[in-house]
């Protein structure tokens, strides 16, 4: 259990934080890899996902013998039935989802690493980012595997995209809900004001 007076403590400690000298200037590059590291995982996904839909519909039968220019243009006519089109949504949805939470990404890498990972209150909400990650992509793989196994193109073009699109609705309540419960808007408010300088 966190009580108030520790979360507002730890605030205050984080808050003083960001004023320190020897505190790293927060990095671009760092913060991109982390906003994007979910929907980069659901791209990865969905992306071995089409390659076992197409070995499981070009493999399914005997076809020793055959050119290869038979299994190139099996994988054009398979990808053609909205592989691309799924792949080119969640890539957009990846830009789109690192766009939206660069600066909660900023924000937290603002903290010194020595206080985030002291940290109960950051504990706590990355626990939870992590948990829902995890269900997501689980969620996701599961239907994914439905999608091969039922060869249903209709579940393989929009499971990953619809996930990632929902993902997004998801954090940013989860990350706002986290922000009130905690009494995370001094920090916030601090940390903008340190990046507008």
């Amino acid at each position: 259990m966190i009580l108030n007076g520790d979360a507002k403590q730890e605030i205050a400690i984080m808050i003083s934080g960001l004023s320190q000298d020897d505190r790293p200037v927060v990095s671009l590059s760092e913060a991109i890899l982390l906003s994007s590291r979910f929907p980069l995982l659901a791209l990865i996904i969905n992306v071995l996902a089409w390659c076992f839909f197409y070995l499981k519909v070009v493999f399914i039968s005997d076809n020793d013998g055959l050119p290869m220019a038979f299994y190139i243009e099996s994988f054009e006519l398979i990808m053609s039935y909205g592989g691309w089109m799924s792949l080119v949504v969640t890539l957009m949805l990846t830009f789109v989802f690192t766009l939206i939470f660069i600066s909660q990404a900023m924000i937290f890498l603002s903290i010194p690493k020595s206080l985030r990972e002291k940290s109960i209150v950051i504990g706590a909400i990355k626990s939870g980012i992590a948990k829902i990650s995890l269900a997501l992509l689980v969620i996701l793989s599961l239907v994914l595997v439905l999608g091969v196994f039922s060869s249903s193109t209709f579940i393989m073009k929009f499971a990953v995209p619809s996930t990632v699109f929902i993902s997004i609705f998801i954090f940013m309540i989860y990350i706002s809900m986290q922000s009130v419960r905690f009494g995370l808007g001094p920090f916030i408010s601090a940390a903008k004001h340190i990046f507008r300088k």
